[in-house]
C-alpha cells in the first residue's frame, strides 16, 4: 500500500515538473519571438501556363510589426528563371507595414519549370540577430513552345536581309516615263498647232486678177497649139473651155468649172451684166461644145477666132479697178494670122 502511494506521488511530482518545464519553455520562445507574432507572407504569379521567353510577374506581399524589417529574395534564388527586373513597395497599414516585392522573370526551357521555396527573412531593426525566415512553397509553371507538337524544334537560318539599294531605280523609272509622256504630249501639241496655224501656200494666180490670168492662159494655148492637126485643134477647145470656166468661177464666184454648160447659162442671169454680153457668152460656151464632143470638123481660122470671141468677151467684163492691166492681149487675130504665115 506504502509502495502504491509513493509510485503515486512520483507521477504527480513528475507530472507537475513536465507541466512546468513546459509552461517555461513556451514562455521562452514567446519572449524570444514576439516580434514575429503578427507575420503573415502571400507568393502570387499572373499565370501558371507560359511560353518560351514571356514575361511573367511574381510578388511576394509580407506583413510585419513597424519595428521590422525585410530581406527578400536574390535572383540567384529563383532556379531555372532568369530575373529580368525587381522593385520594392512599402505601405503603412493600422498597426503593421506592408512590404512587397515584384519580379519579372522569364525562362526559356520548356515543360513544367519550377519556381523553387523562395525565403524572406524578417528581423528586427535593432537586433538582427532575433530573425526569422518565411519560406514561400514551390510555384509550377507549364511553359509551352511556340511550335506545334509535330514542327522540328530547330529553325531554318533566316535568309539575308535585303538592304536597299542607293539608287533609287523605282523613282528614276517612274521621272523618266513622266517625262516622255510630258514630252509627248508637248510634241502632239506642237504639231497639232503648227498643222492648223499652217501658212497656206497660195498660187501666185490668185494672187493676180482673173482676167490676167485668163489672158496669160490665152497665149500659152495659142502659141502651145498646132492648129494643123485634129487631134491637137479638140484639145485646144477643150482647154479654152477650161479657161472660161475659170475666168467665170472666179470673176463671178460660181462654181463654173463642175457645172455644165446649161447650168452656167441658168445662173448667168445673175451676173450684173448687160444682155447682150450674157448672149455672147452662151452662144460662145454652146459653139465650143460642139466642136469638144461632136466631132465636128474645125480649121485653124475657126479655132483662132473663138479664140478672139474669148479674149474680148473676157477683156469686156473684166473688173479690177485696183489693177491696171498690161499683160492683157492686143494681138488681133490679123495679126496672129500674118505671123503664123
Amino acid at each position: 500500500m506504502n509502495k502504491f502511494m509513493n509510485n503515486k506521488r512520483a507521477k504527480s511530482f513528475f507530472s507537475r515538473t513536465l507541466n512546468f518545464a513546459f509552461i517555461i519553455l513556451f514562455f521562452a520562445i514567446l519572449s524570444n519571438n514576439h516580434v514575429f507574432a503578427d507575420g503573415e507572407m502571400v507568393t502570387r504569379v499572373d499565370t501558371t501556363i507560359a511560353t518560351i521567353g514571356d514575361h511573367i510577374n511574381l510578388t511576394i506581399n509580407i506583413q510585419h510589426e513597424k519595428e521590422q524589417q525585410v530581406k527578400f529574395p536574390d535572383s540567384e534564388e529563383f532556379g531555372k528563371f532568369q530575373v529580368l527586373d525587381r522593385s520594392t513597395t512599402q505601405k503603412e497599414l493600422k498597426n503593421l507595414l506592408q512590404s512587397q516585392a515584384h519580379y519579372k522573370i522569364t525562362t526559356f526551357d520548356t515543360g513544367k519549370v519550377k519556381i523553387p521555396p523562395l525565403a524572406v527573412k524578417v528581423s528586427s531593426k535593432t537586433d538582427s540577430s532575433q530573425a526569422l525566415v518565411y519560406k514561400s512553397d514551390s510555384i509550377c509553371i507549364n511553359v509551352i513552345s511556340v511550335l506545334t507538337p509535330n514542327a522540328s524544334q530547330e529553325k531554318d537560318i533566316k535568309g539575308p536581309f535585303p538592304i536597299r539599294t542607293i539608287i533609287p531605280w523605282e523613282t528614276i523609272i517612274f521621272a523618266a516615263l513622266f517625262i516622255l509622256f510630258s514630252l509627248g504630249l508637248y510634241l502632239s501639241i506642237w504639231q497639232w498647232r503648227k498643222k492648223n496655224n499652217k501658212t497656206q501656200k497660195v498660187e501666185e494666180d490668185y494672187l493676180k486678177p482673173p482676167h490676167s490670168v485668163a489672158f496669160q492662159r490665152l497665149k500659152k494655148l495659142r502659141e502651145e497649139t498646132n492648129f494643123s492637126d485634129k487631134e491637137s485643134l479638140k484639145i485646144f477647145y477643150f482647154k479654152l473651155s477650161e479657161i472660161v470656166r475659170q475666168y467665170l468661177e472666179r470673176r463671178f464666184f460660181i462654181y463654173a468649172l463642175e457645172m455644165s454648160t446649161s447650168e452656167i447659162i441658168e445662173s448667168s442671169h445673175y451676173f450684173d451684166l448687160d444682155q447682150d454680153i450674157i448672149d455672147d457668152l452662151h452662144e460662145i460656151l454652146r459653139a465650143i461644145d460642139i466642136y469638144k464632143y461632136a466631132n465636128q470638123p474645125s480649121d485653124r481660122s475657126t479655132a483662132l477666132q473663138y479664140w478672139q470671141n474669148i479674149h474680148d468677151w473676157i477683156k469686156e467684163t473684166k473688173h479690177d479697178p485696183f489693177y491696171s492691166d498690161r499683160s492683157g492681149l492686143t494681138e488681133t487675130i490679123e495679126e496672129m494670122q500674118a505671123n503664123q504665115n
